[in-house]
């Protein structure tokens, strides 16, 4: 996969955008695509070995790069409003990280709804994003124990 540094003014309606989640990435039609075959790889990528996961990420990369007009990887140019063509390393982190978020989604929207009935998709999403800053302030307070964390989750409710 060749990447190039022209700098690219319109993306394609097939190009994958890398960035932000909210805006413009989760409405591209490309991303559209992108995201659904992620989903249709995830299972697969999970119990996969790493030889089994390079080649799931390979594949990801050549649907998007054999669509009617080849489709690219794109990142936003931090300056400017031009794009350009993502490194074959930054693709393949962004695709292992989407087959990784999709599948841990998954799995805790179902473990979630077997506990919940009415807990939903939004409110998971959210508990992700405290999970995740707790986690970041235990790596910097050097992995410590958080024993207030499950009785403020009780607090709320949530299992």
């Amino acid at each position: 996969m060749t990447t190039s540094m022209n700098p690219i003014f319109q993306p394609n309606s097939i190009d994958v955008l890398f960035g932000p989640g909210a805006g413009l990435s989760t409405s591209h039609a490309g991303n559209k695509i992108f995201v659904r075959l992620v989903e249709r790889k995830k299972e697969e990528y999970h119990v996969s070995d790493a030889e089994g996961r390079k080649t799931i990420v390979r594949e990801i990369v050549n649907a998007v790069r054999s669509l009617n007009s080849p489709g690219r990887f794109l990142v936003r140019r931090p300056v400017g409003r031009c794009w350009h063509e993502a490194s074959v390393a930054k693709t393949f982190i962004k695709i292992n990280r989407a087959l990784e978020y999709a599948y841990n989604r998954c799995e805790t929207s179902d473990k979630s709804s077997e506990v919940n009935g009415d807990y939903s998709l939004e409110e998971s999403s959210i508990d992700i994003k405290r999970m995740t800053k707790s986690l970041k302030k235990k790596k910097k307070s050097s992995l410590s124990y958080d024993s207030g964390f499950e009785e403020r989750m009780a607090d709320k409710g949530k299992p």
